[in-house]
């Protein structure tokens, strides 16, 4: 009987143990399984910020690549180029391609394909120039061989270049001269004054020297031009010996031809503003002003009669001043590098007044002809009036710049 007790409370005490052992054996894989499942949510939640994050970076990448894209400018296509040699016999002087200074003696260099100019210079020898072709498939070799200048010409390169003109200059012209107005004589305005049954009033015409000095700033000078010259009028009348003029009919008598020369001769000085335009060796030039001029004209008359009579006077002559204006126009061309030959046309105006008669002559006699002597009739006559206006081409030297 005590037996069954007994092991009916260690059975008891046993399943007791074993219910209070079993919850804690069952939670323990509880809570690991929801310890690993917050950790694989948190790296999953990880790596989708991770994700999130690495797309934004893309994005921002993408845009600043766009960005990048806009901003760099488009590069052009590259233009083709070709080698291109100079060598000077001698090796000595310089080489110029396109107006820039690229060697001495030799070049060797690439240069874009197609024409380029090449200038070659050495002192005291001749400058070469030509247009040469760069090929792209092809070296192009120019050999140039410099001459040396003519004795008297051994320019520098300067001034076989640019021809400036800046500093002083002179120059010296010889003038050829005419008057297509006339200069206003008697005889050419006022034939029937004299009674004369007419009139040729003759061509005036004559020559000169000029020469001038200035200073330039280019293309402008200012100088000073002295001038000197004559000129000669040879008029003629003719009477018939039967009827004068209607203002004078009385003087006919005796037929005769009177033969005149009206001489003037002076000089004068302006002050100019001259204008030069240079084309490589040439130049175009023209210079006005405005100075004063002192004429001394002289009158002589030879007579012939019909009856073989004869008669010379000639009168002491008048002289006036007047003002005057100047002009040319030229062009030049460069002998040396100071010197160079003009070719032109020049005008010269001036006033001889209204004054410039001869004195009256009432002792003039025609001697020698078959009637015996006869009384001239010498009325005073105009060597000259009004405007006059004095004009004719030039040849001459400039020197300087």
């Amino acid at each position: 009987m005590l037996v069954r007790p007994t092991l009916r409370l260690g059975s008891t005490l046993a399943a007791a143990i074993a219910l209070l052992a079993a919850p804690a054996w069952s939670q323990q894989p509880d809570d690991a399984a929801k310890a690993d499942d917050a950790a694989k949510a948190d790296d999953a939640a990880k790596a989708d910020d991770a994700g999130k994050a690495d797309d934004a970076g893309k994005a921002d990448d993408d845009a600043e690549t766009a960005d990048s894209a806009e901003e760099e400018p488009k590069t052009e296509t590259a233009k083709p180029m070709g080698t291109f040699e100079v060598r000077i016999k001698g090796e000595a002087g310089e080489i110029y391609i396109d107006g820039k200074k690229v060697g001495d003696g030799r070049f060797s260099g690439k240069l874009e394909v197609g024409e380029h100019r090449l200038k070659v210079t050495r002192e005291g020898y001749k400058s070469v120039e030509r247009v040469v072709t760069v090929k792209e498939t092809e070296v192009v070799l120019e050999t140039v061989a410099l001459s040396k200048l003519a004795e008297g010409d051994a320019l520098t390169e300067t001034e076989e270049g640019d021809w400036t003109f800046d500093g002083v200059y002179g120059g010296i012209l010889l003038h050829g001269l005419f008057l297509p107005t006339g200069t206003g004589h008697t005889l050419d305005r006022s034939c029937d004054t004299i009674g004369a049954t007419s009139c040729d009033a003759g061509l005036p015409a004559g020559g000169g020297i000029a020469g001038y000095i200035g200073y330039a700033f280019a293309p402008l000078g200012f100088e000073l031009l002295l001038l000197g010259g004559a000129d000669v009028t040879q008029p003629s009348a003719n009477f018939d010996g039967k009827q004068g003029s209607e203002i004078n009919p009385l003087v006919a008598e005796p037929a005769r031809d009177e033969e005149f020369t009206i001489a003037r001769f002076g000089g004068g000085g302006a002050l100019r503003l001259r204008l030069l335009i240079p084309i490589d060796r040439f130049r175009i030039t023209s210079a006005f002003g405005a100075g004063l001029a002192y004429r001394y004209m002289l009158l002589g008359r030879d007579t012939t009669a019909a009856d073989g009579g004869t008669s010379e006077i000639s009168d002491d002559g008048l002289g006036y001043l007047t003002p005057v204006l100047s002009f040319e126009l030229a062009g030049q061309v460069r002998l040396t590098g100071t010197t160079s030959l003009a070719l032109g046309f020049n005008l010269w105006l001036e006033h001889a007044g209204d004054d410039l008669k001869t004195a009256q002559n009432n002792d003039a006699v025609l001697t020698g002809g078959s009637g015996g002597p006869q009384p001239q009739n010498t009325p005073p006559y105009d060597m000259a009036t009004g405007t006059q206006l004095f004009m004719g081409p030039f040849l001459g030297f400039q020197f300087g710049p």
